[in-house]
């Protein structure tokens, strides 16, 4: 009997160790990346008629934030509507960049209708925030939508269960149908 528990105790203790291993950041040497999305607040952010910098040569814009200072210069390069700018802060309030990252990403659509941008799906790919988005048509109805061209972009705040990823790569659906993966540069 004394064989017996001695055994359990030591194939228990194996597998606690073996669990905690795989369950605690940086065991293995590494800086302890976060495992998995645990929220994802989004809104729309704004729709504009002005040619983007990176459009015609690009199929989207996708910029992954994570400094209050960095979240400052991206909104500031923005003309926010007093509108929208309410909204804004609120999601950006309180925001933690310790376990936390500002999603922004744009987009085209081929109408004035064509004006919502939405973000879905969420997750932890290797150390990269992976997510869709698709552009909207949210005329209803007989509706007659001017054809202009028009740039949707929706903000995103998500949370991590560990440290936050430092890359972003969104597989964005635009108005015409066409999609494309469009990834981040490096958070500030």
């Amino acid at each position: 009997m004394y064989r017996r528990r001695t055994a359990l105790k030591a194939v228990g203790t194996g597998v606690f160790g073996m669990l905690a291993g795989c369950s605690a950041p940086g065991d293995d040497g590494t800086s302890g990346e976060a495992t998995a999305v645990t929220s994802g607040e989004t809104t729309p952010f704004l729709t504009r008629s002005s040619l983007p910098e990176w459009y015609p040569d690009g199929d989207g814009l996708v910029v992954l934030v994570g400094s209050d200072d960095r979240a400052e210069a991206l909104l500031d390069s923005y003309d926010i509507p007093e509108d929208r700018e309410a909204t804004v802060r609120e999601l950006l309030s309180g925001i933690d960049y310790g376990d936390e990252r500002l999603l922004l990403v744009e987009s085209v659509g081929p109408s004035a209708c064509h004006d919502r941008l939405e973000l879905s799906a969420f997750e932890l790919d290797d150390g990269t925030l992976r997510a869709e988005a698709t552009v909207i048509d949210t005329a209803t109805g007989d509706v007659d939508c001017a054809a202009v061209e028009q740039y949707p972009s929706a903000l995103a705040r998500v949370g991590f269960d560990g440290a936050p990823p430092e890359a972003a790569s969104v597989r964005i659906t635009d108005g015409r149908g066409d999609t494309a993966t469009v990834s981040s540069e490096r958070p500030g």
